[in-house]
């Protein structure tokens, strides 16, 4: 048995959340046997694609199933979606609102949903994973390492550790129970766009498609990141939004930004599904008179980022999630059974408002036999009410989704402002 990542891992398996990607081709997919076959094929080495879920005390462990169970099982897990789509946001729609996201932990710890005729051109693919077997960067590793040809080149980026930055993930070790408490949302009055509702439908809500080659030209001519840009827009089309409801106490924007910590990947021997990231609580405080008063969202955009890009920047490059794995030893180890599900309760209240970024292939991937336009994920909690924000570049494309509910507005009207910030931004209208 191989025994899951320590900390984040542990919390997912009782908490709970799902990961749900979606992948649209090229050209419609011919047989979804063919799919069988690649996953029987290319996952003998990959033990989060064949296995289930053994708990013993307070840790989880995958149990791999002997061939004939795991080829069984894999031809329950794969199913056919009976329901018709106009475009990629009706498919997000059914992956909201239709897709079961609860998978015991006695069988395969994902589904997997296809439309072959998605439109007359093309099919589309819907993973749904136990998030505590897998992350974003997993995934995409995972698509690379069941292809024809194992290339590196077509992995997601991934930072590069220099032997300084080694050193220092180890002595951070020490700290691990403060930087838990950094990876915990604060409690602080939200402006009213935040605050719970009536509506307790899940919405999930994409936006544009923008050319990655555009973006990066952007985020060059502000100085910043494409992930510090998206999130400046976010905030102006937050305070769009709030001034369309009516609410002028749109003051304070947070979220638990996700960080990846894995190492590049070199060869396919080192490739692992597990989670291997941490969360660090992004506060951008926006009370400046002057803040929006400028109708150029040009000049608004630099005041934004000039609040929270420092603190970003830092907070990207400090390697933390070694020593928060030891934190998660520590309470997995001599936490009394009982008390891990109060534990998994706040992770869960934790990631209610998170931002996670990928910067995925810029080559399509090959599954069943057609390569990929277009692959985005989402993120599902429990919880009753909760926002996500996810970002994925692919194939030289990028987008935002957000995910959630019980949220005091239409995830919709949200995307629309976001869309029309970005137009803004990418034409230079003054």
């Amino acid at each position: 048995m191989l025994k899951v990542g320590e900390g984040a891992d542990e919390l997912f398996f009782v908490a709970e959340p799902t990961v749900v990607f979606h992948i649209i081709t090229q050209t419609q997919i011919k047989d979804i046997n063919d799919l069988k076959s690649q996953l029987i094929s290319k996952t003998t080495n990959i033990p989060e694609m064949r296995s289930k879920i053994v708990k013993i005390f307070n840790s989880h462990y995958l149990k791999m199933f002997n061939l004939e169970d795991f080829t069984r099982l894999l031809n329950s897990a794969i199913s056919e979606i009976a329901e018709d789509f106009q475009n990629e946001q009706d498919l997000c729609n059914f992956i909201a609102t239709k897709v079961n996201k609860i998978i015991p932990k006695d069988t395969l710890q994902y589904r997997i949903l296809v439309k072959q005729d998605f439109n007359k051109n093309q099919s589309a693919v819907v993973f749904v994973f136990h998030h505590g077997i897998c992350d974003g960067v997993g995934f995409l590793n995972f698509l690379g390492a069941i292809q024809d040809q194992f290339d590196i080149k077509a992995l997601p980026y991934v930072r590069e550790r220099t032997l300084k930055d080694q050193i220092s993930r180890y002595l951070k070790i020490p700290t691990g129970v403060f930087y838990q408490k950094q990876s915990q949302s604060a409690k602080i009055q939200r402006s009213q766009l935040f605050q719970q509702s009536n509506n307790n439908l899940t919405e999930y809500v994409i936006s544009n498609d923008y050319k990655l080659d555009e973006l990066k030209a952007l985020s060059r001519a502000f100085n910043s990141s494409i992930n510090e840009l998206l999130i400046a827009a976010s905030i102006i089309a937050n305070q769009k939004l709030a001034n369309i409801y009516g609410f002028d106490d749109f003051n304070i924007y947070d979220v638990l930004i996700a960080i990846n910590q894995r190492s590049p990947l070199t060869k396919l021997s080192d490739f692992t599904m597990l989670n291997q990231s941490l969360c660090y609580n992004l506060i951008v405080k926006l009370k400046h008179q002057d803040l929006f008063q400028e109708n150029n969202i040009t000049q608004v955009l630099p005041k934004i980022l000039t609040i929270f890009q420092s603190e970003l920047q830092r907070v990207k490059e400090d390697d933390r999630e070694l020593a928060l794995q030891y934190y998660g030893k520590f309470f997995t180890w001599f936490m009394p059974d009982s008390i891990i599900p109060i534990i998994a309760k706040n992770f869960n209240n934790s990631l209610k408002r998170t931002w996670s970024n990928l910067n995925g292939s810029s080559k399509p991937i090959k599954i069943a036999g057609s390569y990929s336009e277009k692959i985005f994920f989402s993120s599902f909690l429990r919880e009753e009410e909760y926002y996500i924000a996810n970002v994925l570049s692919h194939n030289g494309w990028i987008r935002l989704a957000i995910i959630g509910r019980n949220q005091n507005f239409k995830f919709l009207d949200f995307i629309q402002q976001f869309n029309l910030v970005m137009e803004e931004l990418m034409n230079g209208k003054k």
